[in-house]
């Protein structure tokens, strides 16, 4: 059982897609299918607290892990725990697993307290990113936090939890801009993904100050972001197809705008509404009339709405998913 990531030539299980993708199946109350996928890639997790990239991939090579994966795994779990549905056998399994990767990841890929990732190991794997990435920082003191949470040894996770917390908004939040990496100020829509997971890293206001500010260099007026800022000289307007120029330095990916829609309306639903109502609509146009119908394509141009890239692509689709549900509510068994 897994989601596959794209079709028609992502025919495999990414372990990251299946892990943001779960968030769907638990939002329309799927959770056995949910549990099944994400024990699958908690049981894979090496000793130094990380999945491959790619569930059938036997290479273990930098470039075959991802960063993320498993952070986005516990996030989607720590959702079944909270809502009482895992066993007593599998609240245990979830508890000491990540007690275990925790002290891999400490042990191995962690320095001066940030979490760090080698090149091309994040969502972004069309361009480099190595060192500590905002998105990487947020999904582990997300970890920090539920062990704090679920541990015995509350106090230890706290502790580290609050002094990563400061270390992370002081080195990465200006008062102005989010860093979308350590000593890396270039405007990225990553500061969605890390508020989504974790919106304990900086105040109401600030957060607002940061989304403002993304919203400015990245806003496409047809209802997406860029991923990169639209005056930056790496810009690239038009999607490149095989030619990975454009994936994640301009191409606007349809998961990041639905998952920034449910950020903004979280943050604030009037203030954000008219982003959050054209980002809605540009996604919902693109699966009924554009592309395959009843599908939702990886990504667009920035210069204009397309369906382009993979034209069912698993994490769109689910995301547009916990996006309605967000707006207009599900009632929660």
């Amino acid at each position: 059982l897994g989601i596959y990531a794209g079709l028609w030539w992502l025919f495999q299980f990414w372990s990251r897609d299946e892990a943001v993708s779960c968030g769907a199946l638990i939002s329309e109350n799927d959770y056995d299918n949910a549990k099944k996928i994400l024990f699958r890639i908690l049981k894979s997790a090496s000793r130094d607290g990380v999945v491959k990239a790619r569930g059938d991939d036997s290479d273990i090579s930098a470039s075959a892990i991802s960063a993320d994966a498993l952070g986005w795994t516990f996030f989607r779990v720590y959702d079944l725990y909270k809502k009482n549905k895992l066993s007593e056998l599998e609240k245990r399994y979830f508890i000491e697993k990540l007690r275990d990767c925790i002290d891999g990841l400490l042990k191995n890929h962690t320095k001066e307290s940030f979490a760090m990732n080698a090149e091309k190991q994040t969502w972004m794997d069309s361009i480099s990113r190595e060192g500590a990435r905002i998105e990487i920082q947020a999904l582990r003191l997300f970890m920090y936090k539920i062990l704090k949470e679920t541990s015995k040894n509350s106090k230890v996770y706290e502790t580290l939890e609050i002094n990563t917390r400061a270390k992370v908004k002081k080195q990465f939040f200006n008062n102005n801009i989010l860093a979308d990496g350590l000593d890396d100020f270039t405007i990225r829509p990553n500061i969605f993904i890390a508020y989504y997971v974790y919106p304990e890293l900086l105040s109401r206001d600030e957060w607002k100050k940061c989304f403002d500010k993304a919203l400015e260099h990245l806003w496409l007026d047809w209802g997406g972001v860029s991923t990169i800022d639209l005056k930056d000289s790496r810009f690239t307007s038009y999607y490149t197809g095989e030619d990975p120029r454009s994936y994640h330095n301009g191409d606007s990916w349809y998961w990041v705008n639905n998952l920034a829609a449910i950020c903004m309306h979280r943050l604030d639903s009037d203030y954000y509404k008219p982003f959050v109502t054209k980002i809605l609509h540009s996604s919902s146009q693109e699966i009924i009339y554009s592309g395959v119908m009843g599908h939702h394509a990886e990504l667009s141009s920035a210069h204009e709405h397309r369906s382009q890239g993979c034209l069912s692509q698993g994490w769109s689709s689910a995301m547009f998913i916990e996006l309605i549900n967000e707006i207009y509510g599900k009632s929660k068994k």
